[in-house]
């Protein structure tokens, strides 16, 4: 069989939120930036609608890197905002939630909505956890004053057990 027979084999491909596209050449990470955040860099090939959508894509001293494909940049974006479920080189599509230039979008809110809500749920979480301690340990409280009450009450019924034995004698 010839090679055309399979058909061109497609380079791994990013897609951001704004639904533009770009080839990646390379990628590097997860690192941490200086601030401390999860970061993933990936060497793009623009496709023809993102250089369309930011002019700043339309100058030639944006591109650092001459490759097979044309000219390429690094672009760099939080590793929480990009879905790379295909560890694949070919045939594969990484989803960056925001856009090229790392604006928010649609998926991007989402996302903060989401990190906000779990906030507040494993706020609430804890303080659950904290009531339940409480509870225990009161409830363990309770329970040593009901065996102390019922080994009281097991005593007077020995002791009037006995009162009316001796009686009977």
């Amino acid at each position: 069989m010839k090679p055309e027979q399979y058909g061109l084999l497609k380079e791994k491909a990013i897609l951001f939120g704004d639904d533009n596209f770009a080839t990646i050449i390379d990628e590097y990470g997860p690192y941490k930036n200086e601030s401390g955040m999860l970061m993933k860099k990936f060497l793009i090939v623009p496709h023809e609608h993102l250089v369309k959508d930011y002019p700043e894509l339309q100058k030639p001293e944006t591109f650092t890197h001459d490759t097979y494909l044309g000219p390429a940049l690094w672009v760099e974006y939080p590793s929480y905002w990009i879905i790379d479920v295909s560890k694949s080189r070919t045939n594969a599509i990484v989803r960056v939630l925001c856009t090229f230039n790392g604006l928010e979008t649609p998926h991007t809110k989402r996302v903060v909505k989401y990190t906000e809500e779990i906030k507040l749920l494993e706020t609430e979480n804890e303080s659950l956890r904290i009531s339940n301690m409480y509870l225990t340990s009161e409830n363990g409280d309770l329970l040593k004053e009901k065996k102390m009450l019922i080994k009281e009450l097991c005593e007077i019924r020995d002791l009037m057990k006995g009162e009316t034995d001796e009686d009977e004698d």
